[in-house]
Parts: C-alpha cells; sequence; structure tokens
C-alpha cells in the first residue's frame, strides 16, 4: 500500500511529494500549533513526551491528571468559552504559575563523579 492511498489519508497531517518540504511545513505546522494553543498545555504535552512513567498505567494516570488539571484551570475555562463566542482564545495560564504539579518526574545526576586518578 502506497502511503498516498486513501485508506490511510486518515493517518496523516500532510502527504509530502519530496522530502525537501517536510522541515518547512513541520516548521509551519509547529508555529499554528504553537499561536493557537495554551502555553501551559503545550509544556505538559512535551513533559509527557520527554519524561513518560515507566508502565502503560502509569502514562495513563499522567495523563489524566493533565487533562484533569488543564480542564479545570482558567485556560480550559477561557478555551470553552472562546470555543462557545467563536473567537480565539486569550490563555491567561502561566507555566511560570504551574508549579503545584509541573515538573512531575525527578531530575537524576547521570554525571560521573571525578575519579582521584
Amino acid at each position: 500500500m502506497r502511503p498516498d492511498s486513501p485508506n490511510l489519508s486518515s493517518l496523516y497531517q500532510d502527504i509530502l511529494p519530496n522530502k525537501e518540504d517536510v522541515l518547512p511545513a513541520a516548521l509551519s505546522f509547529a508555529k499554528t500549533i504553537a499561536a493557537t494553543s495554551a502555553p501551559v498545555s503545550i509544556t505538559y504535552t512535551k513533559g509527557l513526551l520527554h519524561h513518560p512513567g515507566m508502565t502503560i498505567e502509569e502514562n495513563h494516570l499522567l495523563d489524566s491528571r493533565a487533562i484533569k488539571r488543564r480542564g479545570a484551570s482558567k485556560d480550559g475555562e477561557e478555551g470553552l468559552k472562546a470555543f462557545m463566542q467563536r473567537r480565539s482564545p486569550n490563555f491567561p495560564d502561566t507555566v511560570s504559575g504551574e508549579t503545584s504539579w509541573y515538573p512531575w518526574w525527578k531530575s537524576r545526576d547521570v554525571n560521573q563523579p571525578k575519579t582521584k586518578l
């Protein structure tokens, strides 16, 4: 089956004919996401990708907690209001103000101790 098959069309954002077109399309898509999404939600999503749980169940718990927190936030309220009023949202929450749960992971020191040799 070819990537441009109609059976696969719903799996892809875009199907690009040349590999040189991938980076400009990806950058354009990233700019769209950055301009239309809540910064805290993007930060949570990046955190979930970079610091996943050790098991599928732990990932589910982290995802669920993030969704619950964002839905109950001022950003969640603003997003719903903007959708109902058919306008662009103005998300008020900031990443620096979201310290009660984020970051949820513990950083590990992976540096090697200096030897005495």
